[in-house]
């Protein structure tokens, strides 16, 4: 019997042999650069997890040197550069001077990059607990000779202490996220966590104005740690949004949400900038959501054509 292999299959198979040679590889790279990730000319690429992994690959982007694994999907998106208009969006609200924490930094994009938004008079605190993630951050700091940026190896959440991490993928290191329960089993990784309130007290930080977070499912555990820090200075938050991953972590998109709307915060999907006013709709939903504290009208020009 001939066994049928499907549309996939095949697809990695042509995209395997196509690879195997530089001058395809130069004009895939080229075609496929600043396109969206399911555009025309990415679908030729080979996927992340074609790749061997510790596929390193050292190129610029963003005006930046960076040092990628090919196997790693974030890490793959930005060595082919291929275009996140939820980024874009945050990019255009980061100014001059502004303080920004940049909670579960992984290898250190966009937190690296926003670096050169801020300027030398701003900073940024990238927050990366899992231990080889926070390897690739500091070495991708190091190798452009940043002086405003903190590598910071600690986990936040709702209390300081420590607590175990889990990998769950070996092609996606931003799926790294905290282990609710390893009575049943799991091999988790031990690292110290804190709050950005405790943080900032520590450091003695004088403002905060933006926060990104994405925690796989504890970023309301990050804002009730926040909870001075949002009242003080009320920071822009952008946030990823998972019904799912959020219920794993005993909350849900829609007790996120009422959390942020409660300390006054209006909320918008991203990119469109359109107003999330019905929580209860946001079951199952998988996003970025930009919060931004009594948020007037005029900026929701901002959104992509």
């Amino acid at each position: 019997m001939v066994n049928m292999m499907n549309k996939t299959e095949v697809f990695n198979i042509l995209r395997e042999r196509l690879w195997r040679y530089p001058y395809v590889q130069n004009q895939l790279l080229r075609l496929a650069s600043r396109k969206e990730i399911n555009s025309f000319f990415s679908k030729f690429l080979p996927n992340h997890y074609q790749f061997p992994a510790k596929t390193m690959r050292t190129c610029r982007r963003f005006g930046l040197k960076w040092e990628l694994d090919l196997s790693q999907l974030l890490e793959w998106v930005l060595y082919f550069d291929l275009r996140d208009q939820d980024f874009e969006l945050l990019f255009r609200l980061v100014c001059d001077q502004q303080t920004v924490f940049d909670v579960g930094s992984n290898f250190g994009f966009p937190g690296v990059y926003l670096s050169q938004l801020v300027g030398p008079r701003g900073h940024i605190y990238c927050f990366e607990p899992y231990p080889e993630s926070y390897a690739k951050l500091c070495k991708n700091i190091g190798m452009n000779c940043i002086s405003n940026v903190t590598a910071v190896p600690f986990a936040v959440g709702s209390f300081c202490d420590n607590v175990n991490l889990e990998n769950p993928s070996n092609n996606n290191s931003g799926q790294v996220r905290l282990c609710p329960d390893l009575s049943k089993g799991q091999i988790g990784t031990l690292v110290p966590q804190t709050t950005l309130d405790q943080f900032v007290n520590e450091r003695n930080i004088s403002k905060v104005d933006l926060i990104k977070v994405d925690v796989e499912g504890c970023e309301k555990e990050v804002f009730v740690g926040a909870q001075e820090v949002i009242r003080t200075w009320h920071p822009m938050i952008f946030f990823e949004l998972s019904d799912s991953l959020l219920k794993r972590q005993s909350s849900s998109a829609c007790d996120c949400l009422e959390y942020l709307a409660r300390l006054g915060y209006r909320l918008f999907e991203m990119p469109t900038m359109k107003e999330i006013v019905c929580f209860d709709s946001q079951r199952e939903c998988h996003k970025n959501v930009l919060a931004h504290w009594s948020m007037p009208v005029e900026p929701l020009d901002l959104k992509f054509s």
